[in-house]
């Protein structure tokens, strides 16, 4: 008798095992499909950018170089550029490569110039909300979560230049009485997805607790600065009008071409 149940309790043990192993490759095979229905309309997205001309425009090294400055990584002049450039696309958009270090050995870049590359891409909206999983060393989509946290804020980000005081106002069930509060849950958010590399554009001060946003900080050094390239090494330079700077690179001086005689 006793020899029965065990018989009767291993048949039920194995049928529910096979049952949650079947659940577990629908989710997987439904992820899946997910992950490659979101990448082919990035790559329909892609297509119809690229069929519009605006890529030779808006795409280009001296852009890059800026882009990098600002996370203060600076870049030196590069011929492949292009073609780098056009292969991680391909890579990413068209193929639908996801290993980070395939991506990397296929272009020629190093490690830390894929992934400058693959954020300069994505400021550009060329590559769409892809988590940069550095840990894993792959690109992939990110979770239904991590992007309900991107519409949450990315209005306030892309669109307004808000700062955390100023998001968490918008907030619904903002007070005066929680607004600390809330502050500190939207900078610890904003930190989680720029971690993931999930947010373009922005640098995140822990220590004044404010967002630093890539293009007001380009329109306010357009005012009184140029952008130019050093002579010696290539690295791209902040030079005052009608002024000169040294190079952070190379520490070559840089002079803003309109005052050499």
């Amino acid at each position: 008798m006793d020899y029965r149940i065990y018989i009767i309790f291993g048949i039920i043990l194995g049928v529910i095992l096979i049952i949650a192993f079947i659940l577990e490759r629908k989710n997987n095979l439904k992820k899946r499909d997910e992950v490659l229905s979101d990448l082919a309309k990035q790559k329909e997205e892609f297509e119809k950018y690229k069929a519009s001309g605006k890529k030779l425009s808006n795409i280009n090294e001296w852009s890059y170089q800026r882009f990098c400055n600002f996370f203060d990584n600076i870049q030196l002049k590069d011929e492949k550029f292009d073609s780098k450039i056009d292969i991680i696309l391909d890579l990413i958009v068209n193929k639908n490569v996801t290993d980070l270090l395939e991506i990397q050995e296929a272009s020629g870049c190093e490690y830390t110039e894929l992934i400058l590359k693959i954020m300069y891409l994505k400021n550009k909206r060329l590559i769409g909300d892809l988590y940069i999983d550095k840990g894993d060393n792959v690109i992939r989509k990110c979770s239904k979560e991590d992007q309900e946290l991107l519409e949450k804020y990315s209005k306030y980000i892309y669109d307004y230049h808000m700062q955390p005081y100023e998001i968490a106002a918008k907030l619904p069930g903002a007070s005066l009485a929680n607004m600390d509060f809330l502050a500190s849950k939207v900078l610890e958010e904003l930190e989680y997805l720029d971690d993931k590399y999930l947010i373009n554009g922005i640098n995140i001060d822990k220590v004044d607790k404010k967002i630093i946003y890539y293009t007001v900080e380009k329109h306010k050094k357009e005012k009184n600065f140029i952008s130019i390239n050093c002579n010696n090494c290539g690295a791209l330079c902040d030079v005052p009008k009608n002024g000169k700077a040294r190079c952070k690179y190379c520490n070559s001086i840089v002079i803003d071409p309109s005052i050499k005689e």
